[in-house]
This record gives structure tokens, sequence and C-alpha cells, in this order.
């Protein structure tokens, strides 16, 4: 028994590793008819449809369920990178990691976390 208790919370973390840059709103309860809206609203008050896909302006990629909204980080977080390299985030949340002392030198992390 302790054994199977001990690969859930093990399983469990891992989970939590796995989507640790992820937030989840609940649905938004209609004020006047307290019905649930049809949909789920994002951070600039724009209602998406249930079922559908953004992406926001903080380069999270967010989904809509009868549940609410999720929305997980693309851009990775580096660790162990040179510090003379940086992340480049472009409009349309693409990244580049950017050495600052010039193209032939490398930018390589020891790991990353999405």
């Amino acid at each position: 028994m302790n054994a199977l208790l001990c690969l859930a919370l093990g399983l469990l973390a891992t989970a939590t590793l796995c989507h640790g840059q992820c937030m989840m709103s609940l649905p938004e309860i209609d004020p006047v008819t307290g019905e649930p809206v049809p949909g789920c609203r994002d951070d600039e008050g724009v209602l998406h449809n249930f079922g559908s896909t953004w992406n926001n302006k903080r380069c999270y990629a967010c989904s809509c369920n009868k549940y609410g909204a999720q929305c997980c980080n693309r851009i990775p977080t580096y660790f162990g990178l040179p510090k003379s390299c940086k992340v480049v985030v472009n409009k349309d949340c693409s990244h580049n990691l950017v050495n600052t002392r010039g193209p032939d030198s490398d930018c390589v992390p020891k790991s990353a976390v999405l």
C-alpha cells in the first residue's frame, strides 16, 4: 500500500513539473442571470467560445472549455545560460537565444522548463 501511495505522489509531482507555467481560470457566471457565460473571457475582456484556442499578448497558449480557460506559457525558462545570452521574444511569440558577444558565440542552456 505504501509503495502505491509513493508511486501516486511521484507521478503527481512529475505532472506539476511538466505544466509548471500553466494557469486556469474558472468559468464566469453572468451576474444578472446567475448562469455560466457561454465561453471564456481573456485578460483583455474578449469572450472566446468553448472549444476555441488563442494566444495572448504574454505568449501564453490558451484554450477554453466548460470548466474554464487554461493558459500555458509558450516560451521556456532557460537555466544555465551564459551571462552574455538573452532570450528575445518576437511579436508572434517565437523566440531566439541571442549572444550579445556576436553571432559566432553560442548560447547553449544547461536546461529549460516549458
